[in-house]
């Protein structure tokens, strides 16, 4: 059974992100923040997605399969990377993929149509639930390896393993989902 529940790193995580989130939400809402996406794009796709699939609109944004792979993968394998580094550059590169999120999201909700933000929702809460728990193993490997300096030992726990899952599945159903709902729309 995979066990979510009382998780402190997963807690952390969303903390995190949420709080980038509501920090970039609010700059670009408010007019404070004048870009788009502060010019972090890459690690967040949804943006450029929605670019894509507003092309009536006269946006010439060109996307391949190959485009949301990346864009998915990248954040998902460097904010899980970061863990070995004591999980500093994994809260980093969450925060700043927060402040993008709520930027991009302010955006999108305020210039593009209701079916698209419903589309565009869905696909934020995929996006977010993979950056959280990739996050979540970064913060738990920089632990092991805190730990494994400090006491000499490796201890690996299932939570490790069942987080590592849900990210891995995460990701690669909001590649299939960014993929039909905004590329191929």
């Amino acid at each position: 059974m995979i066990s979510i529940k009382g998780e402190k790193f997963l807690k952390i995580a969303w903390v995190i992100f949420f709080s980038g989130f509501f920090l970039g939400y609010t700059l670009r809402f408010l007019d404070v923040a004048r870009s788009l996406a502060f010019g972090f794009e890459p690690i967040y796709p949804i943006h450029r997605e929605t670019m894509y699939s507003m092309k009536a609109l006269g946006y010439s944004v060109e996307l391949e399969f190959l485009d949301v792979l990346r864009a998915n993968i990248v954040p998902a394998v460097t904010t899980i990377g970061g863990g070995a580094l004591l999980g500093i550059p994994s809260a980093t590169l969450l925060f700043v993929i927060g402040i993008v999120s709520g930027a991009s999201f302010a955006e999108i909700v305020e210039f593009t149509p209701l079916l698209m933000n419903i589309k565009v929702a869905i696909c934020l809460a995929i996006f977010m639930g993979a950056m959280v728990f990739s996050a979540s193993v970064g913060f738990q490997i920089g632990e092991k390896i805190y730990n494994s300096i400090r006491r000499k030992e490796i201890k690996v726990e299932r939570e490790l393993y069942d987080h590592f899952l849900i990210a891995s599945v995460l990701v690669i159903l909001g590649i299939i989902i960014q993929y039909l709902l905004l590329v191929r729309a």
